[in-house]
This record gives structure tokens, C-alpha cells and sequence, in this order.
């Protein structure tokens, strides 16, 4: 089968998923010598978007999990504007070293319904957004290993002479499940839907990194006092206070300082329990 284009697609605020959607990509295109082409749904209108992929094109679709599947608001944009005319497609979902539940099936569901044949799969553990468990992941051997999971379906690729002998992957979970619920440490549920990063005044110099990091395009900086200011939806990605210098946002919510205490009570110790674990 000749393939003529690589296609990286990918929802990354903290990198992780950008580093390894991109690794794939490259094993992939190591074996059929084409070009890496990317699309980073970082802002809006980026995700808004139409792409559409013919079956010359490999694409390569990274994605994280928020509590066991795909980002809820980030998700209709694969349906609504990513579209393949039988094209093969590898699905990549990293998780935060705790579980990726429903989030691969998920990922697998949409791409099947919008024209792509995904004919090969991974689900790859990383450092969480905002607990500290999985730290250091990915390591360069994850790296070096999604690379070689990428020219390993490119050799199988490679091998195939007509596109109906293509065999779609098959993983587990359900595409339809709902949405792990978040716990405290006593296992009551931790509810923080509607819970923003907190502006330290004093600290924030309205330099507007948060601004151009936000995924959601959620953040402003107001003219008048020069700080910044939350106006919209916030999912908790933590790319705004990853990247601001002066360390002026932060969550403070209890139910949500809860939850990261309970990830880091329980999971901490397995974070290498589960390594690499592809589902080919």
C-alpha cells in the first residue's frame, strides 16, 4: 500500500501527547519516506477547522484522557471536522498513569464513523496534568518505543496491496460509557465541573502567556488593571499555569485539591505499573 503523506492531528496542552503522536508519526513515515505534516488543536479556532484526509494519507491521531475518555469539549471536533475517505489512521491516547478506561475506544468510535480505518492503536501512560504521579513519563524510551510502534505499522502497512484487506484494530472499553467520577480520599465524589485557576494579583505582571496557552481561549487580560482574568469554561488542562512565569494562577477549589490528593495517594506507588501497554 503506498502511502504519500503522514498526517499528525493531536489535543496536547501539556506536550506529552504532541511528543508521542509526533514519534509515531515519524516511525511511520521512516518506512514510506514522506513528510510529517501536523495539525495542533491547541486554540479554537484551529480546531473549527475542516480536515479532510484521502487513502494516500496515514494519519496519526493523538489525544489525552479526562476521566476515562476523550475531553468532553475537545471531542466533537474529530467528529465534526475530521474526515477520511478510507484512510488509515493510527488512534493514540496518553493517560495520566492512573487508567485510559473508555478513552481509546472512544477515539477508535469516531475516526471509524468519519471514514477512517484505524489499523492500529496505543494507549500510553504519562505524567498527570495536575497530580504528581507518573512523573517523568514520557521518558526518551517511551519516545523511542512510540517510534518504533510507528514504523512497526508502517511495515505492515507496507505489506498490504489493496485498501479492503486493511483490518481495523480492535480495542477495549466502551466508546459510550460514562465519565469516571472523581473521588476524595474518603471515596466520596469529588465535584470541581465549574472550578477555575485563582489570579494572584500580586503576582501576575499580565505578560498574557496564559492568554495565548489557553485551549479553550478562556483567559483575557483586562486592559484597565493588567492582570489576567478567567471569563470562560476551564478543563483543568493546567497549560496556563504550567507556563506562567511569575507562578500567579492556581487551583484552590477543595474538591479539586481533594481529587489530586486521593491520584497521589493511590497511584503514586503503580505508576510503573502499567508500561506502554499497545493495543495493535
Amino acid at each position: 500500500m503506498e502511502i504519500k503523506k503522514t498526517m499528525a492531528v493531536y489535543f496536547s496542552p501539556t506536550t506529552h501527547t504532541r511528543q508521542l503522536t509526533l514519534a509515531v508519526a515519524k516511525g511511520v513515515a521512516s518506512v514510506f519516506g514522506t513528510q510529517i505534516h501536523f495539525k495542533n488543536w491547541a486554540r479554537p479556532r484551529m480546531r473549527e477547522q475542516d480536515a479532510v484526509f484521502d487513502r494516500e494519507t496515514l494519519a496519526v491521531v493523538g489525544m489525552p484522557t479526562y476521566a476515562g475518555r476523550l475531553p468532553n469539549l475537545i471531542a466533537p471536533s474529530i467528529s465534526e471536522h475530521l474526515k477520511g475517505n478510507k484512510t488509515p489512521a493510527i488512534a493514540l491516547v496518553t493517560y495520566g498513569s492512573r487508567a485510559y478506561e473508555n478513552s481509546l475506544a472512544e477515539l477508535v468510535a469516531r475516526l471509524s464513523k468519519n471514514g477512517f480505518i484505524v489499523v492500529a492503536a496505543a494507549a500510553i501512560p504519562c505524567a498527570h496534568s495536575f497530580a504528581d504521579i507518573g512523573e517523568g513519563r514520557p521518558t526518551r524510551q517511551d519516545i523511542v518505543d512510540a517510534a518504533v510502534f510507528g514504523q512497526k505499522t508502517g511495515l505492515n502497512l507496507a505489506q498490504v496491496e489493496y485498501e479492503n484487506q486493511l483490518k481495523p484494530v480492535a480495542v477495549p472499553g466502551d466508546p459510550e460509557a460514562p465519565y469516571y467520577t472523581p473521588l476524595k480520599p474518603d471515596g466520596t465524589p469529588a465535584r470541581f465541573l465549574k472550578a477555575k485557576p485563582v489570579v494572584d494579583t500580586v503576582r501576575c505582571n499580565g505578560c498574557g502567556v496564559c492568554v495565548r496557552l489557553c485551549p479553550m481561549g478562556s483567559i483575557a487580560v483586562n486592559p484597565l488593571s493588567g492582570k489576567a482574568e478567567i471569563h470562560g469554561v476551564c478543563i483543568k488542562c493546567q497549560a496556563c499555569l504550567r507556563g506562567c512565569l511569575p507562578v500567579a494562577l492556581a487551583f484552590k477549589d477543595p474538591d479539586f485539591l481533594a481529587h489530586k490528593q486521593m491520584l497521589e495517594s493511590h497511584y503514586k506507588a503503580h505508576q510503573d505499573a502499567a508500561y506502554f501497554p499497545f493495543v495493535i
